[in-house]
């Protein structure tokens, strides 16, 4: 596993990226695998990105996180009730108000 300077280090070098020595910490909370591997290309390994910076890099994880927070509390909110209405099913269906019942019963009562 490389330290973070080596991945800056590897950036510059293996991938032509322009990195600034104060960017560490940026590249340490963003990941380099989650940020730099996550979008390097579109759909398939052949629609290559062509970031020249690391700037370009952090600005579109600025604007995934942004759009992943717009999103997140109405799929938390669609999560939440499908697992309500599924455990209400499920226990409906078990004529038990016991989920620990239904389970064990289930998997060898």
């Amino acid at each position: 596993m490389l330290t973070i300077n080596q991945l800056m280090k590897y950036l510059r070098s293996k991938h032509n990226i322009a990195v600034k020595s104060n960017q560490a910490q940026d590249l340490r909370n963003m990941g380099y695998y989650y940020g730099f591997k996550g979008y390097r290309f579109i759909r398939v390994p052949s629609q290559r990105i062509s970031f020249t910076s690391l700037d370009e890099i952090i600005a579109l994880n600025k604007f995934d996180m942004k759009l992943k927070a717009l999103f997140y509390p109405k799929v938390m909110f669609i999560e939440n009730a499908l697992k309500i209405y599924v455990i209400e099913s499920t226990l409906k269906n078990a004529k038990s108000e016991n989920l620990v019942l239904f389970f064990m019963c289930k998997f060898g009562c």
